[in-house]
């Protein structure tokens, strides 16, 4: 009988959805340096995040095109909107802009693209003033 009972707490357990964590503004602001990967190679991006605005750049051209605009963070997803003109030599899907999973961990942040397979490592440099 105890056998059942603790397969059953087992099975029971293991139905139980697991949450991703929830994030807030103030968590994630502050400055990071890192680097970006997608299929075709990786470069180091920097990337500042402060009340909901964002800056950064790289160092190759347009891979990724980072410049500024705003962020919001909703669960574990930060979703960012550019505010820059770009032009049309490249590939706009290099841009940074919408849906990103959000891992926090020991050293920063990563950001995995929720459209492709766009991935930032980023490290902290500077917490939040």
């Amino acid at each position: 009988m105890n056998r059942i009972l603790v397969l059953f707490a087992f099975l029971l357990s293991s139905c139980v959805e697991m949450e991703a964590p929830e994030f807030t503004l103030s968590e994630v602001e502050g400055t990071y340096t890192g680097t970006f990967w997608r299929e075709k190679g990786s470069s180091e991006v920097s990337l500042e995040l402060k009340n909901g605005k964002f800056t950064g750049g790289s160092n190759q051209n347009h891979f990724p095109a980072i410049c500024s605009g705003s962020y919001t963070v909703k669960g574990n997803i930060i979703t960012f909107s550019n505010e820059c003109f770009f032009t049309a030599d490249f590939d706009w899907s290099l841009i940074l802009s919408d849906d990103f999973e959000l891992l926090k961990t020991d050293e920063g942040l990563n950001l995995k693209s929720m459209k492709n397979s766009d991935q930032y490592k980023l490290v902290r440099t500077q917490a939040k003033e």
